[in-house]
């Protein structure tokens, strides 16, 4: 099962999987969501209520190998998150991951 990781910089905060994962407080800076796809619908939630509570200059960059709206229309997505992280994309086309 691939886990959400959250990172800032080159320090992994949290390895989300089923019903824990702490966000970092952060002041400022970017927290990079790795595998957004993957988190489960309670933490999609937490981190919706966190992006929202922002009062400082944190940018969120949430990063996917999946194409999220689709999920959205699936209802495996929260659509309210969906457009938080999806003000700016970039597509990769042809990019492959290496395991």
């Amino acid at each position: 099962m691939v886990k959400a990781l959250l990172t800032v910089g080159d320090r992994t905060f949290a390895e989300c999987e089923g019903n824990r994962c702490d966000i970092p407080p952060l002041a400022h800076g970017s927290l990079i969501v790795w595998n957004v796809d993957s988190l489960a619908p309670d933490r999609q939630r937490e981190l919706l209520a966190w992006i929202d509570a922002r009062r400082a200059c944190v940018q969120v960059i949430a990063v996917t190998a999946n194409e999220l709206f689709t999920r959205v229309q699936r209802g495996e997505f929260l659509d309210a998150l969906y457009y938080r992280v999806n003000t700016v994309r970039i597509d990769v086309e042809g990019a492959s991951c290496i395991a």
